[in-house]
């Protein structure tokens, strides 16, 4: 699925290196993914409105030590308080300092909320939490903060639907949308909403999900990209009710557009959610020609969960086609994408795919192995020190 793998995941999907090479375009925790938009397993968000994670904050993620943090001292000399000279504290100089103090702690829990997403979007969720955890602790003592705290909640909604906690993420996101109404912020509303539509298809409740992404790309007041993005989301719902006709045809109009606006790394996710269907219908010769164009693609845009899990899509169809030792040369592709990757999976991702080129070279290949392999290549991204257990 496009977004925020075995569904077109995104956010756990992409590495450090493709977030550097592809990081050309606006994006913010919203969108956790490529060219401006949250790619995730269960759909796809898209909002361009804040800059991702500065240079600076991939930098230094871990940030900055409890009771260390300094204020900034060009935002002092602003204020006239840069404790260069001293004089007399007037009522004057204490309304500005209490400026200053509120304007330093809401920077300090800016830096710590795009730390949380940096963190999640590498995977570290544990961490992330934590760091918004400190940014949540700096908005409160801010006196005028709702509009902040609420893209906090709403990047915090983003990482417990990584982390399967979809109660959790349904109640901070209602919590989220009545204040960017408030604020007539109609495309966070939008993200809001949309990110809502990907937790309900983690809980497979996809008609539900269905009537928010139609409705998302249908409103004509968000940019282009938004509603690509939601019509990619509808195609997804449609593809799990087994509607597979209007699948296709929402699937093609993301392409389409995605070509237009020169997202290439999105058209080969939504060609990608093409071929899965061709599968779902049996074609299985089609699908696995799109497959191998589609993997290759990801391969170039460092997509590794994604290259992965269309590795063992494009299995799948050999084993039906009685080409089971072809899969020996797919799993060694992936594996070569691998070992140059150097993720910190790496290694586990290349024994379990080494464990389906020795089944496919012993004729002992079937679709309980791929489908154990499929599953375990979906959570190593989050659980990277994660074993592969072998089985006869």
């Amino acid at each position: 699925t496009i977004a925020v793998g075995s569904n077109g995941t995104y956010w756990s999907s992409i590495d450090a290196a493709s977030q550097r090479s592809r990081a050309g375009g606006e994006s913010e925790p919203e969108q956790f993914g490529v060219e401006g938009l949250v790619l995730a397993q269960q759909g796809d968000v898209a909002d361009d409105t804040l800059p991702g994670p500065s240079t600076a904050v991939q930098q230094t993620v871990q940030g900055p030590a409890r009771g260390t943090e300094p204020v900034p001292a060009v935002l002092l000399q602003a204020h006239g308080c840069d404790g260069a000279a001293e004089h007399a504290v007037t009522p004057q100089d204490r309304e500005v300092q209490d400026g200053v103090d509120g304007t330093v702690m809401k920077l300090r829990a800016l830096v710590w909320r795009e730390q949380g997403y940096v963190l999640g979007y590498l995977g570290a969720f544990p961490e992330a939490l934590a760091a918004l955890d400190r940014a949540d602790e700096y908005l409160t003592a801010c006196s005028v903060a709702d509009y902040d705290q609420a893209r906090s909640t709403m990047y915090r909604a983003l990482m417990y639907r990584e982390l399967e906690r979809y109660t959790e993420a349904l109640t901070l996101l209602r919590d989220a949308r009545p204040v960017f109404l408030m604020y007539e912020d109609r495309k966070r509303v939008a993200a809001v909403d949309t990110t809502e539509a990907i937790v309900l298809m983690g809980l497979r409740k996809f008609s539900e999900a269905l009537a928010i992404t139609l409705r998302v790309s249908a409103d004509a007041d968000l940019d282009e990209q938004s509603r690509a993005s939601a019509t990619h989301n509808a195609a997804m719902c449609y593809r799990e009710l087994s509607r597979f006709v209007e699948a296709k045809r929402l699937f093609a109009h993301a392409v389409i557009t995605f070509e237009k606006l020169g997202l290439p790394a999105r058209r080969a996710v939504s060609r990608w959610g093409i071929a899965r269907v061709l599968l779902d219908e049996g074609r299985f010769e089609d699908a696995l020609v799109l497959l191998n164009e589609v993997r290759k693609d990801f391969e170039e845009f460092g997509m590794s969960e994604d290259l992965a899990t269309a590795s063992l899509h494009a299995a799948d169809a050999l084993l039906v086609l009685r080409r089971p030792e072809q899969v020996a040369d797919l799993c060694r592709s992936a594996i070569r994408y691998f070992e140059r990757a150097g993720l910190a999976y790496s290694q586990p991702a290349m024994t379990a795919l080494g464990y389906l080129r020795e089944a496919s070279e012993q004729g002992t290949l079937d679709a309980v192995k791929i489908e154990r392999v499929r599953n375990y290549i979906k959570i190593l991204p989050k659980q990277p020190n994660l074993l592969f257990a072998f089985s006869a």
